[in-house]
């Protein structure tokens, strides 16, 4: 029996006594949200033979402005159709059960669809923005390969608002520059096989999705799958995104301007650098640590050991920082026996634990200079950047996070040095 012949008077009285039984128990033990009622209202409608008049897509109208997921719409439109097959079971009607489950399955593909064209605009919008970010940087160096695959992202996301698969773009992850970069320059600047693999496999399952969207695009049955599809790709994209902004500091390592005693990145390249991690963090959404630190009492190294302990001493800390730093990791001679460090894609919490293993790793480590063994410690500062919280990325703004962190560095010496805040 098919849905049409399903219809009619008893399915509809069904659905009055389904919302009775619903209001009585509640859902999730609370009282029945009004969302709830309009989606019994849309099912009601669809079993008594209405036509569409616009009440799925306030329904679904009202839940995007409220931001609810659609995984959890899903779950709570699974809650409601549960209790209406009860409703229907009890009943004894077959004909009933299969009109009211037929009716859910329409509710929720219509639903998915709605969400979907929701979500097309959204997430070209916030492409573009992304898009925007790198677009405007001074050095991009292989951020060139995130730049293209946001435009190949606006390429899949204009063939899907065309509901045309003809138009998505290129399938073969080997094919575009990235995937020709990773197999050949890129297997050498990334000395991690393991971390080589997983970038590789990211950027394919990035490119796979475009099978599974072919065969949505154009099916409105699968609009559920379609809509599933949308959000890992988006997923996707910013974690390939952020792999690649990874990979390009160390490229930043390795060419920018070294300061000639310790090897690391002098000065004068820090704000350039800043301002590409704050537009980069925007992009992928992540954000970052910058760590001030500075070595205690070094004019007390200088005076009593000399200015050759001295300059061993930045020498040595700057060895065992490196070591403890992973590749994509920035590190500064800020000036004098200060550094800076930028932690990409970290969390406060990450760049206090990673500060206390470098605090801890130079105390266990003093300097051996013409026969002594010279006692170092150091105090760091750690700031979380939350790229959201500026307005504008200027030379402003990275003087703004120069000025917390050495704050924090600050504090850190108030407490007796030799510690991290």
């Amino acid at each position: 029996m098919t849905l049409e012949e399903a219809r009619g008077e008893p399915a509809a009285q069904l659905c009055d006594e389904f919302l009775q039984v619903l209001e009585a128990i509640g859902v999730h033990g609370e009282a029945l949200p009004a969302r709830h009622r309009r989606l019994v209202d849309c099912v009601e409608h669809m079993l008594a033979g209405g036509v569409e008049d616009g009440r799925c897509n306030a329904v679904v109208a009202e839940l995007v402005a409220e931001k609810v997921p659609f995984v959890l719409f899903s779950y709570e439109l699974a809650c409601l159709r549960g209790a209406a097959l009860k409703t229907a079971i009890d009943a004894g009607e077959v004909a009933t059960i299969r009109a009211v489950q037929g009716a859910f399955d329409i509710l929720e593909e219509r639903c998915a669809g709605l969400y979907v064209d929701h979500y097309l605009p959204v997430l070209a919008r916030r492409n573009h923005l992304r898009l925007a970010h790198i677009d405007g940087l001074s050095d991009k160096n292989l951020l060139v390969h995130f730049e293209a695959h946001l435009r190949w992202m606006q390429a899949v996301l204009a063939a899907v608002a065309g509901n045309n698969a003809a138009e998505l773009p290129e399938r073969d992850p080997t094919q575009c520059g990235f995937g020709r970069w990773l197999h050949s320059e890129g297997s050498l600047l990334i000395r991690d096989r393991s971390h080589r693999h997983e970038v590789a496999a990211l950027h394919a399952d990035l490119h796979g999705l475009l099978g599974e969207l072919a065969a949505s695009i154009g099916e409105r049955r699968r609009n559920r799958h379609l809509y599933a599809l949308l959000k890992r790709a988006e997923l996707i994209s910013l974690d390939l995104g952020n792999e690649i902004a990874l990979i390009n500091n160390i490229v930043i390592m390795s060419s920018y301007n070294k300061d000639p005693l310790t090897g690391l990145l002098s000065r004068r390249s820090l704000d350039k650098v800043l301002i590409n991690q704050l537009e980069i963090a925007r992009a992928t959404e992540l954000t970052f640590c910058v760590v001030m630190c500075d070595l205690d009492h070094f004019k007390v190294v200088n005076d009593t050991y000399g200015h050759l302990a001295g300059d061993e001493a930045l020498r040595h800390f700057a060895e065992l920082a490196r070591a403890r730093l992973r590749q994509s990791d920035l590190i500064f001679r800020h000036g004098g026996e200060e550094f800076l460090i930028v932690l990409p894609s970290s969390s406060r919490e990450q760049g206090l634990g990673l500060a206390e293993r470098m605090r801890a790793d130079l105390v266990a480590a003093p300097l051996r200079h013409d026969g002594q063994e010279i006692a170092l410690s150091a105090s760091f500062g750690v700031l979380e950047v939350h790229p959201g919280s500026y307005p504008f990325i200027d030379a402003e703004v990275v003087r703004d996070i120069l000025r917390e962190a050495d704050s924090r560095l600050y504090m850190a010496k108030n407490k007796g040095r030799n510690c991290v805040v």
